[in-house]
């Protein structure tokens, strides 16, 4: 079963329709919830997938996060 979910921030036309394009890879039979949206909530959403690159390309999960020093938090006394 293909679990990929495809989020889209869309505007209706002038006939209060929307139009998805299906990526090819996503089944034929989808499930659509349609709730509204705020603007402000959009632009921060969008942000996240960049902010959590910038983090990806530091490094910071990677040498730290994963290190040997650091798992000492995870150590239960």
């Amino acid at each position: 079963m293909n679990t990929k979910a495809l989020r889209q921030y869309l505007t209706a036309d002038a006939n209060r329709m929307i139009h998805i394009a299906l990526p090819e890879d996503l089944l034929d039979t989808v499930e659509v919830i349609v709730m509204p949206t705020d603007p402000a909530i959009q632009a921060i959403d969008q942000e996240k997938p960049i902010q959590a690159q910038v983090i990806d390309d530091t490094g910071f999960v990677q040498c730290v996060i994963n290190s040997p020093v650091e798992d000492c938090w995870n150590t239960l006394v």
